[in-house]
């Protein structure tokens, strides 16, 4: 079984944050716990009552330089696409963005978490969703 591990985006300072510690209450509406900026300063607690801050949880995934791979990850390489969680389908997967229109791979039948998986240590994270989305648009 994996670890279950999150990061959080404070869309206020526009920085990621990581978890040290996290306590969740059911049902999944409320999360707070000890955060860290990637430059290992502190970070406020904040709970997702602010709509400000977004959960993401990891893959369970490592790119090719052993970073862990989160929702909201952009790949590069052969994939070229963010992951992100699908409703519909219950499964982290690639997706398809183009200005407002979002489309799961996995739904469309192009490409399944699977596939992503087999190349589990090969691909490289190339960026995020939230610090990154000019990547997006050159896909």
């Amino acid at each position: 079984m994996r670890e279950i591990k999150f990061r959080a985006w404070d869309n206020h300072r526009k920085k990621m944050c990581y978890e040290v510690d996290i306590y969740c209450e059911p049902p999944d509406t409320w999360w707070t716990g000890q955060w860290y900026f990637s430059d290992g300063q502190k970070a406020e607690c904040f709970m997702s009552a602010d709509k400000n801050n977004v959960l993401m949880q990891w893959t369970g995934l490592l790119d090719r330089l052993g970073k862990e791979i989160y929702e909201g990850d952009i790949l590069g390489g052969n994939w070229g696409l963010p992951i992100l969680y699908c409703d519909k389908c219950k499964s982290f997967t690639g997706w398809y963005i183009c200005g407002e229109t979002k489309e799961c791979m996995n739904c469309s039948g192009d490409v399944s978490w699977n596939e992503i998986v087999e190349d589990d240590g090969k691909i490289e994270i190339i960026g995020n969703i939230y610090e990154n989305p000019g990547l997006l648009e050159t896909k």
